[in-house]
């Protein structure tokens, strides 16, 4: 019994390892490619400048009057730009997500739903990490913003996705054993 459970978990622990690998392959590859890498970049800068656009408002509704957007890059006054691009848009944590919860054995009208609510989540985690970030790269040590950009914020993104993927697995396992629990 031990032994069954000892593989059950080492069976989820590989997939997030292979999903991160396979985004990882998929970039790498639209690199190698014009037509794949134009999209990418074309995907990365309207992402980008949605996320700038929503921080900017978040900015503004926190006293930055004088913050301008052009693009994906948002503008604080008197302090560098703030690219919105690749890693910030947390489309590897959210590809993790959905790898995740697509291969959990669970019913596809759950998983659709909780895909939904996850990307959500991460999403807005990530307009949060988004929006701190802009502060701290003006009112904080570029040590401080360098490590909260590094560390504190993918610490918290993929505690949530940890977080969120254990209270879905948990709450599936109890429909399993007593279908009729809603």
């Amino acid at each position: 019994m031990r032994n069954t459970k000892q593989k059950k978990a080492l069976g989820h622990l590989w997939k997030p390892i292979a999903a991160y690998a396979i985004w990882k392959l998929f970039v790498a590859s639209t690199y190698l490619h014009p037509d794949l890498d134009y999209a990418r970049i074309w995907v990365n800068h309207h992402w980008g400048s949605i996320l700038a656009e929503i921080s900017l408002q978040i900015a503004k509704l926190f006293g930055e009057t004088g913050a301008q957007r052009w693009g994906y890059i948002v503008y604080l006054q008197d302090a560098p730009p703030i690219l919105f691009e690749d890693h910030c848009l947390a489309f590897p944590a959210t590809f993790i997500f959905a790898v995740l919860v697509f291969f959990f054995p669970a019913p596809r009208k759950g998983k659709f739903f909780f895909l939904l609510f996850g990307v959500f989540a991460v999403q807005t985690i990530n307009l949060g990490r988004l929006a701190s970030l802009m502060f701290m790269q003006k009112y904080a040590s570029d040590a401080f913003f360098a490590f909260n950009h590094s560390y504190t914020y993918l610490f918290t993104t993929y505690s949530l996705i940890f977080l969120l993927f254990v209270w879905w697995t948990k709450k599936q396992s109890k429909r399993r054993i007593s279908p009729n629990l809603k």
